[in-house]
């Protein structure tokens, strides 16, 4: 018998604590995607001691690409962070 009797949600807009949770949620994976994005850095400054040139060049542009990739991370939990507001 879990049955809510004194129900006051009227399925209106939630109030603006309601968004907390989330934005820290959003904070986490921001902070997480830093990390990651501070751990390509490390990889991409070991490249140098790669003595073949077409390895060196490949490991770089992995880490270009992965790079690009947390900006758009980034971008997208400023837009919802944006959104919360």
């Amino acid at each position: 018998m879990n049955e809510t009797i004194n129900n006051t949600d009227s399925g209106g807009t939630p109030c603006a604590n309601a968004a907390t949770p989330l934005r820290l949620q959003l904070g986490h994976i921001s902070d997480l995607a830093s990390n990651i994005g501070s751990m390509i850095d490390v990889i991409d400054m070991a490249i140098c001691d790669i003595d073949d040139s077409r390895q060196r060049n490949a490991m770089a542009t992995v880490c270009d690409v992965v790079m690009d990739k947390m900006d758009d991370l980034k971008k997208q939990i400023n837009a919802v962070r944006e959104e919360l507001r």
